[in-house]
């Protein structure tokens, strides 16, 4: 129960930490965006550009690989992008 007390009182209290906020807030964010726009450029390469299915998934590989690339010279990896660019690579 304490555990629990504990969790409770941490999540009370992230409005008054502005920073753990704002990064919790931020990170939540760059996610959705990063995600919306994997979708609709996948989306856009089948229909406007026809590309085929394994070209699409070659297109995937690649941003994916960039989005590691920027996030490890940023200093912040995250650990699904390399999750999923290592499934691509060795599933």
């Amino acid at each position: 129960m304490t555990t629990l007390k504990c969790l409770w009182e941490t999540v009370k209290a992230l409005p008054s930490g502005h920073s753990l906020a704002s990064c919790l807030t931020s990170s939540m964010l760059e996610r959705d965006a990063v995600n919306s726009i994997s979708s609709f450029s996948g989306t856009l390469a089948l229909w406007i550009i026809d590309f085929s299915i394994v070209q699409i998934g070659i297109f995937g590989l690649l941003a994916l690989l960039l989005i590691g690339i920027r996030k490890t010279i940023t200093g912040s990896v995250q650990l699904e992008v390399l999750t999923i660019l290592g499934l691509f690579l060795f599933g």
